[in-house]
């Protein structure tokens, strides 16, 4: 009976060590709530950001749409780790339409060198809220493009949920 004391107190403590860790990121699941995600699969490596306040782990990079309701314009970036970037164009957006992007700026990992590519490949918008408010909405959706002439960036499984603002310039 006391050994197997003694062996319980031995293990005890790598059993608290290991739950303690937090998970190994993951795509964000396809939500449509504002839950300020973005992830894709960037060659078949991942890369996400979200930026919940949860956990400072998960606080990685940055998340944000703005729809110009003059324009009707929706722009979508995402900062994530290693410093990619991601800023994609959509004109006339519409919810549940697979569209064109019109316009796709990416920037390599730890790198200044911007790609950019316009009317490539799609995006599918499963919420668009743009008359949720005067000034706010949600707009989640998926997409997946190759950038045209560099076959080493192909991008997969790419999905966001974010908060949008809404502005209009027209005064």
């Amino acid at each position: 009976m006391n050994r197997l004391f003694r062996i319980f107190l031995f293990i005890c403590p790598f059993l608290t060590c290991f739950s303690c860790e937090e998970p190994f990121p993951q795509l964000p699941e396809e939500t449509q709530t504002g839950a300020q995600t973005f992830g894709c699969l960037v060659n078949n490596e991942l890369v996400f950001a979200r930026n919940d306040g949860n956990s400072y782990y998960y606080y990685v990079g940055r998340v944000g749409a703005v729809y110009d309701i003059e324009t009707d314009r929706l722009e979508i970036t995402a900062t994530c780790q290693f410093n990619q970037q991601f800023i994609f164009s959509i004109d006339h957006p519409q919810q549940g339409t697979e569209l064109k992007l019109n316009q796709i700026r990416y920037l390599l990992p730890n790198s200044t060198d911007w790609i950019e590519a316009k009317d490539i490949d799609r995006i599918y918008l499963t919420r668009f809220d743009k008359n949720a408010s005067e000034y706010q909405g949600v707009v989640s959706g998926t997409f997946s493009f190759e950038l045209p002439g560099i076959k080493s960036v192909k991008v997969t499984k790419g999905r966001f949920d974010m908060v949008m603002d809404i502005v209009n310039y027209q005064y």
